[in-house]
């Protein structure tokens, strides 16, 4: 009997291999239904003559695994030349700035599809399915997005950090209701305690997120609401060094909210306004409001914003007029000129972006 126990646990790890070596084997064998990249590149210069180089790398990819189950990956890579940045902006003028990182994981995981509503499980972040929009997506300033309320005040699933999670969606007709609950934290990192597949909600907390979303034609409405419970603000995991986290506030809930609205004026022009806030944070951005103007002519897209945020002992004015110009079919060329307002900070920042989509 012992013999037969001991000849068992030795099949066991050659078992496992096998199964292992196929399932990689299968994997190769695979290839993406989905896939595409885009490379960001972008120079940042301000008055005296002080200059950033930021990059970004971007790769998403879709692999069918039966009708309605598949697997989606997706990967960034961001690098720049001036560590520091060049403002001592909030609200930050560059949405694609990440800082260094070789490679990280924006997604990695299982969609299933059905008719009208699809789950995701893995590992992602709040960033495409809750806030990119194609007017928001005109602009750089990372705030016309992610409103600050949320990327400001809990170290989350913002990019370019991930964490894992479950993502739901149902959609019917103009209507679309999303849903989803993370990690409390989010990282960018394979192993250690930066990894994107740490798991540890009694440390950590939890991260949840709500949204309703009305389009019609070119209108599009947002009304959205969420939780954070865990650490709360965490200076150096998302929050401005100069917005220290309080210990009062670890393993606090904290709820946010806010209202979007793209509605159409005349013509190709569109009015841009949203209200955010975190009436519960001690250590942070507790109310942000913007507005702003589109417009979409032949090869180019013209956008002015101009937004407020209200911090915890502090403020920031922000405006921004960008104009997109379609060179070709996969490559845009983008100048925008920003202006920053607060207590350290108090001038322009011209922005020069190309985008190339494969």
């Amino acid at each position: 009997m012992r013999k037969a126990t001991h000849i068992a646990s030795m099949c066991m790890p050659r078992r496992l291999l096998a199964v292992t070596l196929a399932a990689i084997c299968c994997g190769f064998t695979m290839r993406p239904q989905e896939f595409s990249m885009t490379y960001i590149s972008e120079l940042q210069a301000i008055p005296d003559g002080s200059s950033d180089w930021v990059n970004l790398l971007t790769t998403e990819s879709s692999f069918s695994i039966c009708p309605n189950l598949s697997v989606d990956i997706g990967t960034i890579s961001t690098c720049k030349t001036n560590k520091d940045g060049l403002m001592s902006d909030l609200l930050a003028c560059s949405n694609i700035d990440g800082g260094n990182i070789p490679l990280a994981l924006s997604r990695a995981g299982v969609r299933y599809d059905g008719e009208r509503w699809s789950v995701f499980a893995g590992v992602g972040n709040v960033n495409d399915d809750f806030f990119v929009t194609p007017l928001t997506s005109l602009f750089t300033n990372g705030s016309c997005g992610l409103f600050p309320t949320i990327s400001c005040n809990f170290p989350i699933a913002d990019y370019p950090e991930a964490s894992v999670g479950i993502e739901g969606r149902y959609r019917n007709g103009g209507v679309t209701v999303c849903s989803a609950i993370y990690t409390g934290e989010g990282h960018h990192g394979f192993f250690g305690r930066n990894s994107v597949f740490r798991v540890r909600p009694s440390r950590d907390g939890i991260f949840n997120i709500n949204v309703f979303n009305y389009s019609r034609d070119d209108d599009n409405y947002n009304v959205g609401f969420g939780l954070h419970s865990g650490c709360g603000s965490d200076n150096g995991d998302g929050t401005p060094e100069s917005l220290p986290a309080s210990p009062q506030e670890k393993k606090k809930n904290n709820v946010f909210y806010w209202i979007y609205a793209e509605q159409k004026l005349v013509g190709s022009i569109s009015l841009i306004a949203q209200l955010s806030q975190c009436p519960t944070i001690k250590s942070g951005c507790r109310n942000f409001c913007g507005v702003g103007l589109a417009c979409r002519t032949g090869k180019y897209q013209l956008g002015v914003h101009s937004c407020f945020a209200d911090f915890i002992g502090e403020r920031e004015w922000a405006s921004e007029l960008t104009v997109r110009y379609r060179l070709s079919s996969s490559i845009d060329l983008q100048p925008s000129l920003h202006y920053v307002k607060n207590s350290k900070t108090n001038g322009p920042i011209g922005l020069l972006r190309m985008s190339m989509s494969f």
